[in-house]
């Protein structure tokens, strides 16, 4: 069996997808094959449930009439997101992360980026971490870890694959929502990425958070159908035949790049996150020289 990571996006209501993504990825293969996670925002809080093997709760938290009361004005989503209480049920008391996790937090005030990783962590500290990984500034307060003010790492690196190229993985899934997303680096990883990007066409901002039962439950079914159908291709020959599997997704991510493209929420904060990662290293190089 490949090594294979998992890295989720940030996404707001969209990360509706990502269970669905779960639960068909499942379908394929043992939690024992996942050999490392990293993980933004919303995201961070999906894949916790995914590593603890709680999908199936957490969808039943998604769908949570409860859920459509964020939908209705700005004050209920910050009221909701201060005490983050419904998706808290996600993580038990013992919560025990044995695998790499990287969960993306920003520093407060610097904003400096960090990925990290939670595998051994106490189940307190796992908790604030991930309470971090939401923590949107100016609608909820930074939280302290590590004696340090974390907030929401979205806002510098919404796609955190970058931990995971680091691993030596045979098969990195990239579950997100911008469709003008493509990795740019060397030919080497780039067959491995799996590119599944969930997007659709939405008034920006209005439908990152449609937390509506019914939107949200469309969410998780088309993320649950896409991935099936992309599995059924991917694994024809076998979870085991790495050569078809690289072969198959190399064409796929050909496809993908083709694919309809419209601007929408996660466009414009992978936008600010390239403007930000490009004035740090010319502010670096400026200090530096």
């Amino acid at each position: 069996m490949p090594n294979i990571g998992v890295c989720f996006s940030g996404g707001i209501a969209k990360g509706a997808f990502q269970i669905g993504f779960c639960k068909a990825l499942l379908n394929y293969i043992k939690l024992d094959d996942i050999s490392a996670v990293s993980a933004s925002s919303i995201g961070s809080w999906n894949a916790a449930a995914f590593l603890t093997e709680n999908i199936d709760y957490a969808e039943e938290l998604w769908l949570d009439n409860g859920a459509e009361r964020l939908h209705k004005t700005i004050h209920l989503l910050t009221k909701r997101l201060n005490t983050f209480n419904r998706f808290d049920l996600m993580i038990n008391d013992n919560i025990n992360i044995d695998k790499d996790f990287f969960v993306t937090c920003c520093e407060f005030p610097s904003m400096s980026v960090n990925h990290y990783n939670v595998k051994g962590w106490e189940p307190s500290e796992i908790r604030k971490i991930l309470h971090a990984a939401v923590s949107i500034p100016s609608l909820m307060q930074p939280i302290k870890v590590n004696n340090k003010k974390l907030i929401d790492g979205a806002f510098r690196d919404n796609i955190p694959l970058k931990p995971l190229l680091d691993i030596d993985l045979d098969l990195i899934f990239v579950v997100h929502f911008d469709p003008f997303w493509v990795y740019q680096g060397d030919a080497q990883n780039s067959d491995k990425i799996i590119n599944l990007c969930f997007f659709i066409n939405e008034h920006i901002i209005k439908n990152s958070f449609d937390f509506r039962n019914k939107s949200i439950s469309k969410m998780i079914d088309m993320g649950y159908i896409r991935t099936t159908e992309l599995l059924e291709t991917l694994f024809r020959n076998g979870t085991k035949d790495l050569e078809y599997i690289l072969h198959v997704n190399k064409a796929y991510n050909t496809k993908a790049l083709n694919a309809d493209k419209g601007l929408n929420t996660d466009r414009m904060i992978n936008i600010m996150n390239e403007v930000s990662n490009k004035a740090e290293r010319l502010l670096k190089k400026i200090i530096n020289s």
